[in-house]
């Protein structure tokens, strides 16, 4: 991937592809806690990642193949609470997993595949909002799902099939802001799309297909800053994109 200015210091990098001590297999998210370590969903070798800094000092990891108790099937997203709990979209086995640690204490996990309540299909994104709800991209089913914990208690689903308004086609990744609007890379769409809330309010979209200036093409995460920039994995156009939302 590209990215059109560097901002704070040196390019860096850590890791090669395997399965071995500092090696990924098509690893697809990333998050820092507030002491700065790094936490990855290593996708296709089915575990957590843990290390310290991008030198690879602490390299722990969580997790084998499976669908059993601290097992995954091709994990795809991660999140950190307040607490430090550590939540996954275990998307294959199509639930969302959160343990209190790296040693894997207090394993427990929500959701089952289908589309009714307490069911996704393939999940792939995981948020947590500042009051602890659990926002799901529950990329199959076309809609973002939100329940209070890890019991399901409060479930609630937004959005359909479709490209139009309070519609996704493939929505892969959810993130919020510090005012709990929500944010929601809508893959197949080639979009970015912000609510103010579960109920769909203040919909607005950013983005369409192609290469140039305010397009993406199969854009697969999205995270923000704390200045209110707007970054996007743009996979197929091999690049990262910053914007202000509109």
């Amino acid at each position: 991937m590209s990215i059109a200015t560097y901002v704070f210091g040196s390019w860096q990098t850590f890791g090669s592809y395997g399965s071995d001590i500092n090696q990924f297999d098509w690893h697809h998210a990333v998050v820092l806690n507030a002491s700065g370590h790094i936490y990855v969903a290593d996708t296709l070798n089915h575990r957590i990642v843990r290390i310290d800094d991008m030198s690879g000092v602490g390299w722990t990891t969580f997790g084998s193949y499976g669908s059993g108790t601290n097992q995954f099937s091709a994990p795809n997203g991660i999140t950190l609470d307040d607490n430090g709990y550590i939540y996954i979209a275990d998307t294959a086995n199509n639930r969302i997993v959160r343990i209190d640690d790296m040693s894997g204490t207090g394993w427990i996990t929500f959701g089952s595949k289908g589309s009714d309540t307490g069911e996704f299909y393939v999940p792939t994104g995981v948020a947590v909002g500042g009051n602890g709800g659990i926002y799901v991209a529950d990329q199959w089913n076309y809609r973002i799902v939100r329940i209070d914990d890890m019991s399901g208690v409060g479930w609630t689903t937004f959005g359909s099939y479709g490209s139009g308004t309070s519609q996704f086609n493939g929505p892969v990744n959810v993130t919020l802001d510090a005012n709990g609007h929500i944010y929601v890379a809508d893959k197949v769409n080639c979009r970015i799309v912000r609510m103010d809330d579960m109920s769909g309010t203040g919909w607005t979209t950013f983005g369409s297909k192609g290469s140039d200036t305010g397009e993406f093409y199969i854009p697969y995460k999205v995270a923000l800053d704390v200045n209110g920039y707007i970054y996007v994995a743009d996979a197929l156009n091999g690049r990262i994109v910053r914007f202000i939302m509109p």
